[in-house]
């Protein structure tokens, strides 16, 4: 009946029928090659050259914080195993060290961690 009263206007659990769904990111990182891919669109963009991407609300915009989290996140997906503990520390402390040069404005260090200590260490054992 809740279905009824959501067409009719009447008030359910909380919710107006006027409310729209909260879609999925349009930014994830699910796979070693999504990862890959990401690294480099990282490198060519970071830390302000994101481009506005009409298709997207305001709120799913591509940001260097938001670049980042996703690197974070390739690192689970390329070491899920706890026996990578040591490794994934490695990796998200080249992740910050990247990031704070980014934030400083010293892009040329901030990329060159990025390749040097990230990316060519995550897909190597």
């Amino acid at each position: 009946m809740g279905w009824l009263k959501r067409i009719l206007g009447g008030e359910t659990s909380g919710t107006s029928h006027t409310e729209t769904a909260k879609r999925p990111h349009p930014y994830r990182i699910e796979t070693v090659d999504d990862l890959w891919n990401h690294i480099a669109y990282v490198r060519g963009y970071a830390p302000s050259y994101f481009k506005e991407e009409d298709f997207l609300l305001p709120d799913e915009q591509m940001t260097l914080d938001l670049a980042f989290q996703l690197l974070d996140d390739g690192i689970e997906i390329a070491y899920p195993e706890d026996t990578f503990c040591e490794k994934r520390m490695e990796l998200r402390n080249a992740l910050a060290r990247a990031l704070h040069a980014y934030r400083l404005g010293d892009e040329i260090t901030g990329a060159t961690i990025l390749q040097n200590d990230f990316e060519d260490r995550i897909f190597k054992s």
